[in-house]
């Protein structure tokens, strides 16, 4: 498997928009190879994570050839890790 973290210096405005994060959300649900999917931000300094754990390598890449059905969410991560899972605990 697969594991891509993006990292934000701040939470991205789209996470206010609860209809559009909740259409992006199913949308990433339903992607071939998805697996696993978290959202999460520190409330003191405003940081945030995108975790998506993905089949394999060519699934991953495979998303970015696929727009979101809702049009771009103009979100750009300060920077993205990509991992391979070593082990599950």
């Amino acid at each position: 498997m697969v594991i891509r973290v993006a990292m934000f210096e701040k939470k991205p405005d789209v996470h206010e928009d609860e209809a559009t994060i909740a259409k992006f959300r199913a949308w990433m649900k339903s992607q071939p190879g998805f697996r696993h999917g978290w959202h999460a931000s520190d409330s003191k300094t405003g940081k945030a994570l995108s975790i998506s754990v993905w089949e394999d390598m060519p699934s991953m890449m495979a998303m970015k050839d696929r727009p979101f059905p809702g049009g771009p969410l103009g979100v750009k991560p300060d920077s993205v890790m990509i991992l391979d899972q070593v082990e599950e605990f």
